[in-house]
């Protein structure tokens, strides 16, 4: 949902700190199967690690594209 959040920020063309909120929360999400527990739970870990890694790597590029105008 917060992921969620920050793209509809994104589309108004919203402050550049939220997507490094979306790359905290993609490390969140790679990290979450085993502090939160559920690392024997094997497809919800690897939804988990890979909804991680997209939302992290996505975040970033957008990070490099876009100008830095304030």
């Amino acid at each position: 949902m917060v992921v969620g959040l920050m793209a509809l920020l994104h589309l108004r063309d919203g402050p550049m700190w939220e997507e490094w909120v979306n790359v905290v929360l993609g490390v969140w999400l790679i990290l979450s199967p085993w502090i939160l527990g559920f690392s024997g739970m094997v497809n919800a870990m690897w939804n988990a690690v890979i909804v991680g890694l997209l939302v992290g790597v996505l975040a970033l590029s957008v990070t490099r594209e876009r100008p830095k105008a304030a």
